[in-house]
């Protein structure tokens, strides 16, 4: 039997650094619930009733042998199971960046990476992003992105080839290391040459990834490979911009098993940009149309078993959540630097001031 793990754990409210504010110790219960190297939180563990710490989220901050572990209060389906003895991080992150000099581009990568980065996965997975720029703005967006994930892994291009090197990124991945789970994000609202990030952005991150512990359970369990908040039904017009069948994830926001990924064709070069979107809908050997079971859908409609979503129906519902959110406490659980071009700039050139930087940063 492996001795004890030195544990540090803490419950509470973090900033979006996953530093924490109004925390309390609670290691000495998490040792108990280590057997064998790993560390198994039932699934039903509350801690909100025998503490009374404010905040719109909360969490389990885990410190052991220099890893640290964010486990959301949240309703899961499983038992949370961590080996803290594990060398490999089992989830990688792509993120596919177009750079257009008429955006803030600064503000849109820096926002998307802040909000991934308060949810409390990068200390759990490895990020790989690729940069698509023909204006030399490279290296100033590999900085920023640095500050924020130190580790991440960059590649880039000049040629600008919609979503293409992100999936093809992804497929290599998978393709090389199919026991992996993956996630794919895009920087949405680039092409539009907004000044500030956009609700949609904003949205689609919270809704698809702020739970994400919860949601990979999903994935590998009765069936599911992909989990998205929208899973597109196959669509019999064959004029429609999809080409006719299901099995994507619409908006392009999603989780995925490597072994399904590693099963998709190989993604081609084309003109047609919604091929990278319904991409994930392309199995090898396929015949379309295919109307998919193999995907979970996030949203929840109340009293209603729906799991695929035609596109009127995604952005009906995705509008709904727009509204909801941006009238609800779900923002103010966002915090400020991520909204904020001026902060997000402050931040990318005070990181060296600790203290300044955590002033800048409300609890979630």
């Amino acid at each position: 039997m492996q001795p004890l793990h030195q544990i540090i754990a803490l419950y509470g409210t973090f900033n979006a650094d996953m530093s924490p504010l109004d925390t309390v110790d609670i290691s000495a219960d998490l040792i108990k619930m280590i057997s064998g190297g790993v560390l198994t939180i039932p699934k039903n563990y509350e801690l909100k009733r025998k503490y009374s710490i404010a905040g719109h989220r909360r969490y389990l901050q885990i410190i052991t042998d220099g890893r640290v572990f964010n486990v959301l209060e949240d309703k899961y389906e499983n038992d949370v199971s961590i080996d803290l003895a594990a060398t490999k991080r089992s989830i990688a992150i792509v993120y596919n960046v177009f750079i257009s000099p008429l955006a803030n581009w600064q503000g849109i990568i820096a926002g998307q990476l802040l909000q991934m980065k308060s949810y409390g996965i990068f200390t759990e997975a490895d990020l790989y992003v690729h940069i698509t720029d023909n204006n030399g703005l490279t290296e100033s967006a590999k900085a920023i992105i640095k500050t924020i994930v130190p580790d991440a892994i960059i590649s880039s291009s000049t040629v600008n080839e919609f979503e293409y090197p992100g999936i093809k990124l992804v497929y290599e991945l998978a393709t090389a290391d199919p026991e992996r789970n993956y996630i794919y994000f895009h920087s949405k609202g680039m092409s539009h040459g907004l000044f500030t990030r956009s609700l949609t952005d904003t949205t689609l991150l919270e809704r698809t990834f702020s739970h994400w512990r919860k949601n990979m359970q999903f994935l590998g369990k009765d069936g599911v490979e992909k989990v998205g908040l929208f899973p597109a039904i196959g669509d019999e017009n064959p004029f429609g911009k999809f080409g006719g069948h299901g099995g994507y994830i619409w908006y392009n926001f999603w989780y995925a098993t490597g072994k399904y990924l590693s099963n998709c064709e190989e993604p081609v070069l084309t003109d047609n940009r919604y091929y990278y979107e319904d991409w994930l809908g392309r199995q090898k050997g396929d015949e379309m149309p295919v109307l998919r079971n193999d995907s979970k859908a996030i949203y929840d409609i109340k009293l209603i078993d729906k799991n695929f979503y035609s596109s009127l129906e995604a952005l009906y519902y995705l509008h709904r959540l727009m509204h909801k959110d941006n009238s609800s406490d779900i923002v103010k659980s966002i915090p400020y630097t991520i909204k904020s071009s001026l902060v997000l700039y402050l931040y990318v050139k005070v990181k060296s001031l600790p203290g300044y930087v955590s002033a800048l940063f409300k609890g979630k």
